[in-house]
C-alpha cells in the first residue's frame, strides 16, 4: 500500500494489546515527522524506550524484579530504582546519591551535595 497524501481511519476501537485497535501492523514502523499521542503509550513486556538519533538516552523497566532505570549512552548518568523504596543516581559510574525512606545517603568522589 503506497498512499500519497493524508489518510484517516475513523474506527475508534481502543487498543488493549499489540493485536487490537483500529490499526494493527505486524512489522516495524518508521515515521519521518512528529508523532502526537492523545492518551497513553504502553510498552509491553519489559521493553526499552530510546531517545536521540544515536539512542543517547534509554528508559527501561523490568517487571520481574521491579527495577527501573534511565541511562545516558556514555553512561555518565544513571538513575535507577529497585523493588524497595530507594532511588540511586550515579554520575560517571562512581559518584552516587541514594535516597531511601525519606533519607539521603551518599558517597562521592568529587561531587557536591
Amino acid at each position: 500500500l503506497d498512499v500519497d497524501g493524508s489518510t484517516t481511519f475513523n474506527d475508534v476501537t481502543d487498543a488493549t494489546s499489540p493485536t487490537t485497535g483500529s490499526v494493527q501492523i505486524d512489522g516495524g514502523v518508521g515515521i519521518v515527522k512528529n508523532v502526537r499521542i492523545g492518551e497513553n503509550l504502553h510498552l509491553i513486556d519489559d521493553k526499552k524506550a530510546f531517545f536521540g538519533g544515536e539512542d543517547d538516552l534509554e528508559i527501561f523497566h523490568q517487571s520481574s524484579d521491579n527495577t527501573s532505570r534511565i541511562l545516558s549512552d556514555n553512561k555518565n548518568l544513571l538513575i535507577y530504582t529497585t523493588g524497595s523504596a530507594s532511588v540511586s543516581i550515579l554520575a560517571n559510574s562512581k559518584n552516587a546519591v541514594v535516597f531511601r525512606s525519606s533519607r539521603c545517603f551518599y558517597s562521592c568522589g568529587n561531587c557536591h551535595i
